[in-house]
């Protein structure tokens, strides 16, 4: 299970919209042939009853229909009679949502699971509100070789978001469509952080994105960070005695967005090793060093671990393809 948790840091409540309101209904909600019967509108989408078989020449009188304001009487209706379905986002809050998703049902509601969930195991997504609606949780479970392979039911799926305190949560797709990615602080791309059970990212149509308003983009913290391809991989700093382990500074404003560091104006120490332009030379003895490095006024501390001795080393790969240095060039003869 991989977490990725926002809490809003002002008093008024996260808003999120999770799915489209009621769609409100200008046609007959039930017709019946018989006018003195009722006509009760069921259900948040108000439509006609096809099970009724209506008869040539019988008009249909007074059928009820739900608009927002309460019960309404339409206008009379004749068989093979055109009508028109309008519908829209019924609530006044609709006029200030900037985000809306489909889902798969409610799996969390007031902070309890909710009954009758699926068992069947997939790759899991969900999202989920807890502190009032202040803090989003978004949640994704891996499971490999696809739905029924691997993964969680939506039952364990709901369990593990009550159980973090979340009071109401959704599932969303899931499947080989189950996917988290993030940016690293400083870093300009986001990574995927789970396991796609494709064995890549999917084309989904739709997502979660929670964005950082870029800042006033001056330097305000820096942050020590393996040079790319150098990172361990947890993503911690870490060195085997006598080797390098390249170092770069990432710049952050006042919205923690990144800002370009010129790395040639870093300036570079450690205590017991030796740093020279990022490249940091491991002293011959396990244990931890710290590294600082500074940039104008800004200054950072970080700690690198020295491995105990190397044991053994293996490709990245276990297939390697060559050319055939006995297959004759098909390179032109020169002129």
């Amino acid at each position: 299970m991989r977490l990725m948790v926002l809490n809003h840091r002002y008093t008024r409540p996260l808003l999120v919209v999770l799915a489209t309101a009621t769609a409100l209904a200008a046609a007959p909600a039930v017709a019946y042939a018989d006018d003195s019967r009722p006509a009760p509108v069921t259900g948040g989408i108000p439509l006609i009853n096809t099970a009724e078989k209506i008869g040539p020449g019988i008009n249909l009188k007074h059928v009820k229909a739900l608009d927002q304001k309460g019960w309404y009487d339409a206008q009379f209706l004749t068989v093979n009679l055109p009508a028109t379905l309008s519908y829209g986002l019924a609530d006044n809050v609709a006029k200030t949502m900037r985000f809306a998703i489909g889902h798969g049902g409610t799996v969390v509601s007031g902070g309890q699971v909710v009954k009758g969930l699926d068992t069947s195991i997939a790759p899991r997504t969900a999202l989920g509100f807890k502190d009032g609606g202040r803090t989003l949780v978004l949640a994704t479970w891996d499971g490999p070789g696809g739905t029924g392979k691997g993964g969680v039911g939506i039952d364990k799926e709901a369990r593990d978001l009550a159980a973090m305190g979340v009071e109401t949560a959704v599932n969303l797709d899931g499947g080989g469509s189950t996917t988290m990615v993030a940016r690293a602080l400083g870093e300009d791309d986001a990574t995927v952080r789970n396991v796609p059970s494709d064995g890549h990212e999917r084309n989904d149509p739709n997502g979660v994105g929670v964005f950082v308003a870029k800042g006033d983009g001056k330097l305000h913290e820096i942050l020590v960070k393996p040079a790319p391809g150098a990172a361990s991989a947890d993503g911690d700093m870490k060195v085997f005695p006598g080797l390098r382990r390249a170092l770069v500074v990432r710049g952050l404003d006042k919205h923690e967005t990144p800002v370009p560091v010129d790395q040639k104006s870093v300036q570079w120490s450690a205590d017991e090793a030796s740093v020279e332009d990022g490249t940091l030379m491991a002293p011959a003895e396990a244990g931890t060093i710290k590294v600082k490095a500074q940039v104008g006024g800004e200054h950072e501390d970080a700690k690198v671990t020295v491995l105990g001795p190397l044991n053994s080393v293996e490709l990245s790969s276990q297939l390697l393809s060559m050319a055939d240095a006995r297959r004759p060039s098909r390179r032109p003869p020169s002129p």
